[in-house]
């Protein structure tokens, strides 16, 4: 899959290292570009109003303003960004996050391939 202009992805992730590691992934990517990092639901509502990323991976469980709210914020104020539920939270939290407005789950311990053709296919829906 080519793209003209990489994939503009926020990373959204209170672990650290966890964040460190998926954003050095992403960079690998030559259709990705990493154009910021939070580490709770208040930074990537503040991020976003800024950087307008086409893919969002939000994490749920995180202190200031859980990923729920903030993906429900974020998508109120711009609904073609698409957030992807980067959890492995209990079903029942991926199912609020989609209903506040998530596009889609990306697991924190599955496939990394699985997790980068999630992306693309999220990103075509931006398009």
């Amino acid at each position: 899959m080519s793209y003209h202009t990489p994939i503009s992805v926020l990373v959204v992730e209170d672990d650290g290292e966890l964040r460190t590691s998926v954003v050095a992934i992403l960079e690998l990517q030559e259709d990705m570009r990493v154009v910021g990092q939070a580490a709770n639901g208040q930074e990537a509502f503040d991020l976003c109003q800024q950087l307008h990323p086409q893919i969002i991976l939000m994490d749920i469980v995180m202190p200031v303003m859980n990923g729920i709210i903030a993906t429900q914020l974020i998508f109120e104020h711009n609904p073609k960004i698409q957030i992807l539920v980067f959890s492995n939270s209990s079903q029942s939290l991926v199912d609020e996050a989609l209903i506040a407005g998530a596009a889609g789950q990306v697991s924190k311990s599955g496939n990394i391939e699985k997790m980068l053709l999630d992306i693309r296919i999220a990103a075509q829906r931006v398009s």
